[in-house]
């Protein structure tokens, strides 16, 4: 959720200086995106296990949102398309290496200018969870169990 939060403001901050329309779903994907990485990596890295996995699981949550977002982005634009009938992405979107091909090459350029921001601070909100987490577990436990 925490990494949700520096999503809302990359998207907004796109949203609000991108030249041209359709940049408002920045502002919906990419704290999805963030989400969605940072709690699935979360799960499946870290468990109770908070010491090293704690910084791989931020490096790759802020890596790997990059490409999320991307990858929600063109489905999105492939469901619009489909709904509407509209032809707007059509040629962006219109073959498979065109698909791969805009989800690698933004994604690249995504992690190229916002990369700065997501991994040191998906790396910072991981390790003040765990912390934060780890006070809560060893004052729950009874005198004899804690480490």
């Amino acid at each position: 959720m925490a990494n949700a939060i520096l999503g809302l403001f990359i998207g907004l901050y796109i949203s609000l200086t991108a030249i041209g329309k359709g940049y408002f779903v920045f502002t919906l994907v990419i704290p999805l995106a963030m989400f969605l990485v940072g709690g699935l990596l979360w799960k499946w890295i870290v468990r109770d296990k908070y010491h090293e996995s704690v910084v791989i699981t931020g490096i790759l949550t802020g890596t790997l949102s990059h490409i999320i977002t991307f990858v929600l982005i063109a489905g999105i634009s492939i469901i619009y398309q489909w709904i509407t009938g509209s032809n707007i992405t059509r040629d962006l979107f219109e073959g498979i290496t065109n698909i791969l091909s805009f989800i690698l090459f933004a994604s690249l350029s995504s992690l190229m200018f916002f990369g700065i921001f997501t991994i040191p601070y998906a790396i910072i909100v991981g390790v003040i969870i765990a912390r934060v987490t780890d006070n809560k577990v060893s004052k729950s436990l009874p005198r004899d169990q804690k480490q």
